[in-house]
């Protein structure tokens, strides 16, 4: 059953195929950090597994896979945000003018003049953002691939199943939560404006509701959901890659020990 854990796997094979998706899915257009998408995967079927031993969540399936998917995003984000802001402020420097020369020169300065509190800037619009997002994954494939199943007279989940189920899932996903999204960046580079040097004025707020609401009252609502259409391709291509390679790993695993 995939993803739902229904099988009798080892308890080893999720973090193995989450670790093999992870690496594949970057190695072919870097998405996401390895370590978030191993956390991810591996944390979502423990909780599900946990969950089985309360008998009402039986009728209430979506429910529970929403929130295990939400949980996994969650730990999975704390861990590696401080990663996430450092690509983020090596992306947003000015590239005639860079400040930063390196991933430890990032550390360094960040840790010298903004203390450690500097890793986690934005932290809240991406906590917000990323229970529901991961959650929403997690039910629209869910979802998706039963769709699938009902169809068809296969039990398991094939790899045109997994593309498109996880795709959909990544852009519908994405969609929702965008606007947080959109936030997070912004206040991960604020206190970073000398590296931001010929981009034209510097947008900067205290918060995630001054971001929001100062990006609504200046670009207006369609401001919240500026460069959406990227992050749709890019949600919709790593997803699908993420669950079709975890998917398949998962078979791969099974068939070894068969």
């Amino acid at each position: 059953m995939g993803v739902k854990g229904a099988r009798a796997e080892h308890s080893s094979d999720h973090a193995i195929a989450g670790a093999v998706s992870g690496f594949m899915t970057r190695l072919i257009c870097q998405p996401i950090d390895v370590i978030k998408i191993r956390f991810q995967f591996y944390s979502y079927n423990k909780i599900i597994e946990s969950s089985r031993s309360f008998a009402t969540l039986d009728h209430w399936q979506n429910s529970a896979h929403f929130v295990a998917g939400a949980i996994a995003g969650s730990i999975a984000t704390v861990v590696s945000f401080p990663f996430d802001t450092v690509r983020t402020r090596l992306v947003a420097q000015a590239h005639h003018q860079p400040v930063y020369k390196g991933f430890i020169s990032i550390y360094i300065s960040i840790l010298k003049t903004e203390s450690p509190r500097g890793f986690y800037r934005g932290l809240s619009p991406t906590l917000l953002q990323i229970a529901p997002h991961t959650g929403l994954q997690f039910v629209f494939y869910s979802l998706l691939t039963d769709f699938y199943k009902s169809f068809s007279d296969g039990s398991s989940t094939t790899v045109p199943n997994s593309m498109i189920a996880g795709s959909a899932a990544g852009l519908f996903a994405k969609t929702a939560v965008y606007p947080l999204d959109l936030a997070r960046k912004r206040l991960q580079i604020q206190g970073f404006e000398h590296g931001r040097i010929g981009f034209g004025k510097f947008f900067s707020c205290r918060g995630l509701m001054e971001c929001l609401s100062k990006t609504a009252k200046n670009e207006g609502l369609r401001g919240l959901f500026k460069g959406l259409l990227p992050s749709q391709l890019k949600a919709a291509a790593t997803t699908a890659l993420h669950f079709t390679f975890y998917e398949q790993a998962l078979v791969l695993l099974h068939r070894l020990r068969v």
